[in-house]
């Protein structure tokens, strides 16, 4: 069953590059900055990256400022992503792809503004971060696998799809650890949390699965980018001029003898 209209193949460059190039600029720049403030998150010296997730970063005043931009960082990545593809490939961008990447961006603009709670969730902001997280990490992977069909069955897009797949793959195995390591955490004292007691922490996972999720999104912005780049202009040389060339290299006389 298709998940949207009937995708027309097409790999030319955008009629208006000058339309395209600034969303695929900030797909590009944004999941790197989220990266790099991520990465600064950990000069505090305060948290395990092996058994602390992220968002405890949010509970200390020196990185809580570090933590909401680059969760915020996340959501600019996605909705740049989703103005690239409506200016650059609007067959591939469906009304279900439009709407997973749009609740990609909310929950991650609901994860940076609603802290998490020091422990187990118990406030209502604690609760809306928990699942505001997980419907953003799960929102993008179903982005990614929609866009990796659609740009699959698309010419000149087929490498990019592949390699799109590929990282979809990945996003998805990283969710289902991701959601098995938490089971130590709800439930410590169960028999689960026991058998499970050589699996991953949550926090190195966590890690994991955002880095697979950023090279996701750079995956398709990189082509995207490249694609709206405008094609170098060429000027056309007078008729004249090319008469007057053209009678140079064949040896005859510019004018009558």
């Amino acid at each position: 069953m298709s998940d949207g209209a009937e995708l027309r193949p097409s790999a030319h460059p955008c009629p208006d590059p000058r339309a395209a190039h600034g969303p695929t600029r900030l797909a590009l720049a944004a999941p790197v900055a989220a990266l790099l403030l991520m990465g600064a998150l950990h000069l505090h010296p305060g948290y395990s990256p092996l058994h602390d997730v992220l968002s405890s970063y949010a509970l200390t005043p020196v990185t809580a400022g570090f933590f909401t931009a680059a969760v915020l960082a996340m959501a600019v990545a996605v909705g740049a992503l989703d103005a690239s593809l409506a200016r650059l490939l609007p067959a591939a961008r469906t009304p279900l792809l439009h709407a997973a990447l749009a609740v990609s961006v909310a929950a991650f603009t609901a994860t940076a503004l609603f802290p998490t709670d020091p422990e187990t969730p118990h406030t209502a902001t604690g609760f809306i971060h928990r699942y505001a997280a997980g419907t953003a990490f799960a929102a993008l992977a179903v982005a990614g696998a929609l866009l990796a069909r659609r740009l699959r069955g698309t010419g000149g897009w087929e490498h990019t799809g592949r390699r799109l797949t590929g990282w979809a793959v990945v996003t998805w195995l990283g969710i289902a650890v991701f959601a098995v390591a938490h089971v130590r955490v709800l439930w410590p004292a169960s028999a689960a949390a026991e058998v499970l007691s050589w699996f991953p922490e949550r926090g190195i996972v966590q890690r994991l699965l955002l880095c697979a999720q950023i090279a996701l999104l750079l995956a398709v912005a990189r082509p995207l980018h490249t694609a709206a780049r405008p094609l170098p202009s060429r000027v056309p040389q007078p008729v004249a001029a090319r008469v007057e060339l053209e009678g140079v290299e064949a040896g005859r006389p510019l004018t009558p003898a």
